[in-house]
C-alpha cells in the first residue's frame, strides 16, 4: 500500500489490491506493492467502484474518487481501468505533477505511442471516440497537478467531440479542494471513506495467507484475538491493518510470538478509537459539488 508524495494510495487490505504485483504461493502476504489479482472485495471499494463505473459509462467527463490517506483510492482506480477496458482505451498515471503537455506525452507513452503534443492526445481520443470507444486517463494523486494543468485537462475533457474521460484520486484536504474547484465543468465526486469492519478484516487477511502459501506455523498467528487486535490497532483502514498484520510476521521468535506482539502493539494503542480521527477529519470539498458518498464518515 502506498500514499502520498506521487506514491498513490493501495490500500493493501480490506477492499483490497494485496501484496506483491502477481505473486501466489511463496511471496509476501502483506508487503508494500499491491496487485488487483489479489483483490479481496469489501461492501465500501464495490459501492464506491460500481458509481465510478456508472459515471463513466453514462458520459461523465471527470470522475473523482475521494477519500482519507490508506483507504484504497487507488485500487478503484485500478480495478476500475481494468473493468472499463471493453469501453475504454486507459492509461494509469502514478501522480500529476507535471505541465499538461509532459502529462499528455507521458500519457502516449502509456498507450505505447511516440510522446507527443497534447494534440497527439487530442487525436487519440478523438480516434477512438470516433470508433464507438474512448480515451479513459486515469491520474493518482492528482492533487499533485499544476493548477494550469488541473484546467488544461479538465477543458479537454469537456470538449463535446472528444472522447476523453478523466478518473482521479486525491486524499480529503485543502489541496484536493483547489484541484476539484480548478476542474470545470465540475466533476462527480465519489467518496470512499468507511474502514473496514472486522470481518472484512478477518476474510482479508486469511484470504493474503492461504494466497501466499503461507506455512501453518505463520497461520496460527492469526487467531481471533490476533485479528482482533489488528482491526483495532489499524483503526479499519486497510492500509494500517496491512502494516500490523506485516509486523506480527517480522517477529522471529517460533515461542511466544503472540504475546510480544500484542504486548508492544498495546501499548501503543489507540483508545476507544482514539488515534486514528487524524486520518480522516471531514472532507473539506466545498459541498455544493455533486458528491456521491460511498459509506458513513
Amino acid at each position: 500500500m502506498r500514499d502520498g508524495g506521487g506514491q498513490g494510495d493501495n490500500g493493501g487490505a480490506g477492499g483490497t489490491l494485496a501484496a506483491n504485483p502477481g505473486a501466489g504461493a511463496g511471496s509476501e502476504p502483506f508487503g508494500e506493492s499491491a496487485s488487483v489479482d489479489a483483490y479481496v472485495p469489501r461492501d465500501a471499494t464495490e459501492a464506491a467502484l460500481s458509481r465510478a463505473q456508472a459515471a463513466l459509462a453514462t458520459g461523465g467527463r471527470v470522475v473523482a474518487v475521494t477519500g482519507p490517506p490508506g483507504i484504497g483510492k487507488t485500487l478503484v482506480l485500478q480495478l476500475a481501468l481494468q473493468r472499463l477496458s471493453h469501453r475504454f482505451a486507459g492509461v494509469y498515471l502514478p501522480y500529476g505533477a507535471m505541465s499538461f503537455e509532459d502529462l499528455c506525452g507521458w500519457a502516449l507513452g502509456g498507450l505505447g505511442e511516440a510522446p507527443g503534443p497534447a494534440d497527439s492526445l487530442r487525436r487519440r481520443a478523438e480516434a477512438l471516440c470516433s470508433q464507438g470507444a474512448g480515451l479513459l486517463l486515469v491520474i493518482d494523486d492528482a492533487a499533485s497537478m499544476p493548477a494550469e494543468t488541473t484546467r488544461a485537462l479538465a477543458a479537454e475533457a469537456a470538449s463535446e467531440d472528444g472522447g476523453l474521460r478523466v478518473l482521479v484520486a486525491a486524499h480529503e484536504d485543502a489541496a484536493a479542494s483547489r484541484m476539484l474547484a480548478a476542474m470545470l465543468p465540475e466533476p462527480v465526486v465519489v467518496r470512499l471513506a468507511a474502514p473496514m469492519t472486522e470481518a472484512e478484516t478477518a476474510l482479508y487477511l486469511r484470504s493474503q495467507l492461504e494466497r501466499s502459501g503461507a506455512p501453518p506455523a505463520e497461520r496460527q498467528l492469526f487467531d481471533r484475538e490476533a485479528i482482533e487486535q489488528i482491526h483495532t490497532l489499524g483503526g479499519g483502514i486497510p492500509r494500517l491493518v496491512n502494516r500490523e498484520a506485516a509486523a506480527l510476521l517480522r517477529r522471529d521468535a517460533p515461542e511466544g510470538v503472540q504475546a510480544v506482539w500484542r504486548e508492544e502493539s498495546w501499548m501503543g494503542a489507540p483508545l476507544d478509537g482514539e488515534g486514528v480521527g487524524d486520518l480522516d477529519d471531514g472532507p473539506l470539498l466545498d459541498p455544493e459539488k455533486p458528491e456521491l458518498d460511498t459509506g458513513p464518515d
